[in-house]
């Protein structure tokens, strides 16, 4: 899935290049996607409208969106049941009809998060601030907390010629290091991104 400037999220086939469907995107920058296992379905989420929605990859249709809780991150549950949406805080919908389940509020804004293999746990972070947070997902609770104070560098890469991942991540504050050429399953040249705590050392 590939999420530009336009107000639609196009579905491009990895094995051929070819768009194949496009489903509606939002307003403003898209933050999380997340495919369903059988990649049937694909959910889509931003802070920019406060949107989160599921939509149907063949038919293109809107399954649900709910214009309430849109946020950074969207991750399915191993069975596909239910979506976890990151932003503000976490919320629990069921996958295929919206229905809010369960809200996990701490007294920051959560960003970002991930979900455990298990589906047990959600390790959710507080933008600028350094502190993490491990969520039991059965207790709705949290039940550990780290400071990632040590944490001065963090890494990522793109394609060279995806102008608009490399604008994406440079507004969120990364910067441009190397290019490495020939990473690509077919050759292409890709750019490593990062963010820094501090500047480099000489």
């Amino acid at each position: 899935a590939l999420a530009s400037g336009d107000p639609f999220i196009r579905l491009i086939s990895t094995a051929t290049g070819v768009e194949m469907a496009r489903v509606p995107g939002h307003v403003g920058l898209t933050y999380g996607m997340a495919f369903t296992s059988n990649g049937r379905y694909l959910a889509t989420t931003s802070s920019a409208d406060s949107v989160t929605r599921v939509s149907d990859t063949v038919t293109g249709a809107t399954v649900w969106e709910d214009a309430r809780f849109g946020g950074q991150s969207v991750m399915f549950s191993a069975d596909s049941q239910l979506l976890y949406v990151v932003g503000t805080s976490v919320w629990i919908h069921q996958a295929l009809t919206g229905e809010l389940i369960r809200t996990l509020t701490y007294s920051e804004n959560q960003i970002y998060g991930a979900l455990d293999p298990g589906n047990t746990a959600i390790a959710s972070s507080l933008g600028d601030n350094p502190l993490l947070l491990i969520w039991d997902l059965r207790a709705g609770e949290v039940v550990a907390t780290f400071m990632a104070s040590g944490v001065t560098r963090a890494d990522c890469r793109a394609l060279a010629d995806h102008t608009e991942a490399v604008r994406w991540l440079e507004l969120l504050g990364a910067r441009k290091e190397i290019e490495i050429p020939d990473l690509g399953r077919d050759g292409e040249t890709y750019v490593q991104m990062a963010w820094r705590k501090t500047a480099p050392t000489s």
